[in-house]
């Protein structure tokens, strides 16, 4: 594949190995926790459902989470809740628009050279002319609380991921 290293951007490279990592095989373990517990969290104390969607309901900001559990390990899904900035694609890294008068845009979304499109966390879509920005930075840092260490007990952590491991499709059962 060094043919086509020349052709393929950073954010190209990402998507391949989401890919990738989505056709690995990911056999269910036990797996701690409760999972009806795990989400109420998920609607509830974790605020999960404001940014990412599961079984047609939730947020669009974040990743879609229907199949998460199919298609992630255990080992993943723990890892993406307490250090969600560790494993980040592109197009869930923080845009930070600010604009001549001072007011910040702050979300997710797309930048150019001429252009930025931003969604911010309550769901309002922006579009600005690069020209009409003060400025206008991505960080390679998550819009998802980097806490939830602190914010949730460990039985807690446990019931979330129970939940999200469940997450397997439309008629698919653990």
């Amino acid at each position: 594949m060094v043919a086509f290293l020349g052709d393929l951007k950073e954010e190209d490279i990402w998507r391949i190995v989401a890919f990738i990592r989505s056709l690995a095989r990911h056999d269910i373990q036990d797996i701690p926790g409760d999972r009806a517990a795990g989400e109420k969290l998920f609607w509830g104390k974790g605020a999960c459902g404001g940014c990412h969607a599961g079984n047609s309901k939730g947020g669009r900001l974040g990743p879609e989470l229907t199949r998460v559990g199919r298609e992630r390990s255990l080992a993943f899904l723990r890892e993406s809740v307490l250090t969600p900035n560790n494993d980040l694609r592109p197009e869930y890294a923080t845009i930070t628009a600010v604009l001549r008068d001072g007011t910040r845009v702050v979300g997710v979304g797309s930048l150019d050279n001429f252009t930025a499109q931003i969604t911010d966390a309550a769901g309002n879509y922006y579009s600005f002319s690069r020209s009409d920005l003060a400025s206008c930075v991505r960080e390679l840092k998550s819009l998802m609380p980097d806490n939830y260490s602190q914010l949730l007990k460990p039985a807690e952590i446990d019931d979330l991921i129970s939940y999200l491991v469940s997450l397997r499709g439309a008629g698919a059962t653990r």
